[in-house]
């Protein structure tokens, strides 16, 4: 109580925090709180915090843009702490080489954004296909063709059947799987 009359605030039952009219709605401790249910009760420009998986599922994405709200991945803006600990526990970087590296979050999501307008879709979709982008170039796979609205996942994985320098493809209802010699 004393900090909130330090600051002048005013405290806000939990289940009422959604509809409070604000600029920026952070879910810092709870994933999968941005819903169907949630979203409308949204009074906010803006949904930028350090909970994971925010969204309950990949359609509030859309939700939100529907909403008007700007949404910020969880992903991209906690990097941070990945970016700290690795950068400077496994790499040794300088505190100014982890300080240029956090400043580049910023610059994602302007990246993230611009992408999302330009493109008419969500700022959750643009960020997939950045970080995408990003590990193919990081891995040095080439891309070339045509885009049919189609995403894949590759890896590579060790297997005890022997298949004789055979591709097998699967048609399955989550989509095609293929395993390539």
């Amino acid at each position: 109580r004393a900090l909130v009359e330090t600051i002048g605030a005013e405290v806000v039952p939990p289940e009422a925090a959604l509809a409070v009219e604000c600029d920026v709605y952070a879910p810092c401790a709870l994933g999968g709180t941005l819903n169907s249910d949630t979203i409308p009760q949204l009074r906010c420009h803006l949904v930028a915090g350090c909970a994971n998986n925010q969204l309950a599922g990949p359609e509030d994405a859309t939700r939100l843009r529907g909403a008007g709200v700007l949404y910020a991945p969880d992903y991209v803006i906690n990097a941070g702490g990945v970016i700290h600990a690795w950068g400077t526990e496994s790499l040794g970087w300088t505190p100014e080489q982890v300080e240029a590296r956090l400043a580049g979050i910023g610059d994602s999501l302007g990246e993230i954004y611009a992408r999302a307008e330009a493109e008419g879709g969500t700022t959750e979709a643009a960020a997939e296909r950045l970080a995408r982008s990003r590990l193919r170039e990081a891995g040095g796979i080439q891309t070339f063709g045509w885009s049919y609205g189609q995403s894949a996942i590759v890896t590579t994985v060790a297997h005890e059947r022997d298949h004789h320098g055979r591709a097998e493809e699967h048609f399955l209802p989550a989509g095609p799987f293929a395993i390539l010699p």
